[in-house]
């Protein structure tokens, strides 16, 4: 057989990945079972540590687990190439059994680093090898360490003669938790809705969620389930569908497995948790929020040890927009002053905690006793008091989240917090595990703010 440059044959989901553009730091592949994330991010590896000319790293949580998994659908890519190619591949490279070489000077194109090696238990240990165009890492959901991986990405940066980076990190990610820092980060949690999936009982989509990309900078995006896979033999098709049917052909099925289904093929993510009350919202950006005509205002919960959650609110009619500000905890001088860098006046409507009588009072008079000059001229609505703030005349929880409930809530795109607290803010269950009608007393450091401010709509402003 005659030598040929082998062809690549790609998928519709995946062309981008043949030319994602400079300054991308990140692709994130995510997705459900049958998705194709592996396997064509795997015939991109093979394609780009040869033909493309990059330099490849593959990370996982074990290097010794590597060699099972995306190296050796890559290696097995790559074999394929070779052949139908007539050995065009192995006359430039020589193929390991834990990557690929230049066969001209020896360089590795294709090599592996494991994750948790004892020698990666530090900081250190994950700072990137020289000259890796794409790093790989597969199973992300194994990765927890916020700061780790953020350290192996930002090491690898490399710029070309324009002053744009030209390397990055491909993250194949199972469906992870919501606690996950890649959904926290770079992620938006939009309720699954019952009627999203009537196959299921409705009690059982509670608590499970779509993934909406978060528009960052350099960051591409892939999302795929079984059903954007047209190669999936038909019998799997329907096996998949069957774990989410609670009925088939008028009688119970015996397979129905919700959780399965939902999480591992549909690819939602999940809090584990039943009885959320924030089922239906949307998200909006920051611009489309700073846009709105409407008057700002806003709710504060207090606390130093757990959070002290402010949040800026506009209403018109049945819509209520909120933001996030704020979720540390702070001590009564350092909130007034992040208020005031926030840039609340005198003026500003606060609606707060009204179980904080006194901290309401010394915001609202001021703390100028308790600063020196130079912190006065530089935080001088703080110094002389938040003269608006109020507190809240909502005294009743369930009350308040029933109103809120019959309102169009709209979030602003970065209040990460206060999605995460829709996510797990759920009705409390007793000792045999039975709903008590009442909403748990946690997760609740934005929501309480939102429902002091939903109080007073169409009556403080």
């Amino acid at each position: 057989m005659p030598e040929i440059q082998p062809q690549i044959e790609v998928s519709d989901q995946f062309k981008d990945l043949y030319s994602i553009p400079p300054d991308t730091t990140l692709v994130l592949a995510l997705g459900g079972r049958g998705g194709m994330k592996t396997y064509e991010v795997s015939k991109f590896a093979a394609y780009a540590c040869t033909l493309g000319g990059k330099r490849i790293q593959i990370l996982r949580d074990e290097e010794t687990r590597i060699k099972d998994s995306i190296l050796s659908e890559i290696l097995t890519h790559y074999d394929k190439a070779n052949i139908s190619s007539g050995g065009y591949l192995d006359r430039y490279y020589n193929r390991l059994e834990n990557g690929i070489k230049v066969r001209s000077n020896g360089d590795s194109v294709l090599f592996t680093k494991g994750f948790r090696q004892s020698s990666l238990e530090k900081s250190a240990g994950m700072k990137g090898v020289a000259n890796v165009d794409v790093a790989i890492i597969e199973e992300g959901e194994d990765v927890r360490d916020k700061f780790l991986f953020n350290s192996y990405k930002d090491s690898l940066r490399k710029a070309n003669e324009l002053g744009q980076l030209t390397n990055y990190v491909i993250f194949i990610m199972n469906p992870p938790d919501v606690n996950h820092f890649i959904v926290r980060d770079y992620y938006d949690l939009i309720p699954v809705q019952a009627t999203d999936h009537p196959e299921c009982v409705p009690k059982d989509v509670d608590g499970y969620f779509k993934l909406q990309p978060k528009n960052i900078k350099g960051v591409k995006y892939f999302f795929t389930t079984y059903k954007d896979n047209p190669y999936l033999p038909s019998v799997t098709v329907e096996s998949y569908q069957n774990y989410g049917k609670s009925v088939i052909d008028g009688k119970p099925n015996a397979l129905y497995d919700p959780h399965y289904y939902l999480n591992q093929i549909c690819g939602y993510c999940t809090t584990g948790r039943k009885g959320q009350y924030f089922k239906r919202y949307s998200m909006i950006s920051n611009e489309e929020y700073n846009a709105l005509p409407f008057t700002e205002v806003y709710g504060l919960d207090f606390g130093t040890r757990s959070p002290a959650g402010l949040i800026s609110v506009k209403a018109h009619r049945d819509n209520i927009y909120v933001k996030e500000l704020n979720y540390e905890g702070l001590p009564v001088k350092q909130l007034g002053v992040l208020m005031d860098r926030l840039g609340l006046t005198a003026e500003s409507l606060i609606v707060a905690d009204c179980a904080e009588p006194d901290t309401i009072k010394t915001l609202r008079y001021g703390q100028a006793h308790t600063m020196s000059g130079e912190e006065i001229q530089r935080h001088m609505v703080c110094a002389y008091g938040f003269a608006n703030i109020r507190e809240s005349p909502d005294k009743r929880i369930e009350a308040g989240i029933s109103r809120l409930l019959g309102m169009n809530i709209h979030v602003v795109s970065g209040s990460d917090n206060l999605v995460m607290e829709f996510a797990n803010y759920c009705e409390a269950v007793d000792r045999n595990g039975l709903g008590t009608g009442k909403p748990i007393d946690a997760y609740n450091h934005l929501i309480d703010p939102l429902r002091y401010v939903s109080a007073v709509i169409g009556k403080w402003f």
